[in-house]
């Protein structure tokens, strides 16, 4: 794990990303700020994110309406399984256009009862938690206090402070761009939470100005402009595949759409031992939902990586480059 950095390394457009290791699968009925925003990363499959105590399970990944595809008239199947509740926490990470977030699904080590405690717990992790993947960061201080009010009809208000650094005003070398980005970040969080597009009122030390913004409400950024443009939700790192098949999945917004993917022997620069492409459900204003099953009978056991990237014919000279995304598994 690296730890939390003070400075902002912008990395290509093909940087690998992954995500922690949650062996769960919880749903509820319902989107989040990007339309699928509370999904989760499970070692079998994908689903919702649930808000705080309702954890209702689904079979299948759901699509950018966060209903499950297969189940009752909620969208969802009613069938008891146990259940480790998460909490989606954004990071941010360079882009070819500049920092962008990504997201980890990771268990809340504070997950409350009720929507408040849920919201700290879950910026906490993503200011302060050392994200799983090295290229992933946040650059707030690693003592920054959390603290949430609003509810109960009134908008949702998170305050950063830190008993180290002034975060009225922005630590040395953040630029416009990345205070923005780290602001996004408290949103995206809270949002996903919340399950809601309302805007979060973002508060610094004693209610002042964050990061040399004055306090008051912040909406979320268009998430073309906010998300980094290819994300896998499943297989999530570290997985153990133990069947003839690998389900992935995740969410992006390509050229026509397509995904192509490839499987690696061992790391992200190992040896293609399959590849192939898949079409997302859309493209260009939005990040849509995709999947594909890919068969690993006849590979060995070992560690592999899958791979997905955006295509981009012009090579960057028109659309957003090389997106990619990477997730590391072990076949049994």
């Amino acid at each position: 794990m690296p730890e939390n950095r003070r400075t902002w390394l912008v990395g290509a457009g093909g940087a690998v990303l992954a995500t922690a290791v949650v062996i769960v699968t919880v749903a509820l009925v319902g989107s989040g700020p990007d339309g699928d925003d509370t999904s989760t990363a499970s070692s079998e499959q994908s689903s919702s994110m649930p808000t705080p105590r309702e954890i209702t399970p689904s079979q299948r990944a759901t699509g950018g309406d966060g209903a499950g595809s297969d189940g009752g008239g909620d969208g969802s199947e009613q069938r008891e399984v146990v259940a480790t509740p998460t909490v989606p926490s954004y990071y941010m990470i360079g882009t070819t256009l500049g920092p962008r977030l990504v997201r980890e699904f990771r268990p809340a080590d504070a997950y409350g009862t009720d929507t408040a405690s849920t919201i700290e717990a879950a910026v906490r992790t993503a200011v302060t938690e050392r994200p799983s993947d090295p290229d992933y960061q946040t650059l707030w201080p690693e003592d920054t206090v959390v603290e949430v009010g609003g509810g109960d009809g009134e908008p949702w208000s998170v305050q950063l402070s830190s008993p180290t650094e002034d975060l009225n005003g922005r630590p040395g070398g953040i630029d416009d761009p990345v205070a923005e980005m780290m602001r996004q970040q408290v949103v995206w969080t809270t949002q996903a939470v919340v399950q809601s597009r309302d805007p979060i009122v973002l508060a610094g030390p004693d209610g002042g100005d964050l990061l040399g913004v004055d306090a008051g409400p912040e909406t979320a950024g268009v998430e073309t402009e906010t998300l980094a443009l290819m994300n896998i939700t499943n297989p999530v790192e570290g997985q153990t595949v133990d069947g003839d098949t690998l389900v992935a999945d995740g969410r992006s917004s390509g050229f026509e759409a397509t995904v192509i993917w490839e499987l690696r022997r061992g790391g992200i620069d190992g040896e293609v031992v399959d590849e192939g492409s898949t079409m997302a459900e859309g493209w260009i204003d939005a990040l849509y939902p995709w999947t594909v099953e890919v068969d690993v009978s006849d590979l060995e056991p070992g560690t592999y990586t899958f791979v997905a990237r955006n295509d981009d014919p012009s090579g960057g000279a028109e659309g957003a480059g090389d997106y990619a995304d990477s997730r590391g598994f072990v076949i049994e």
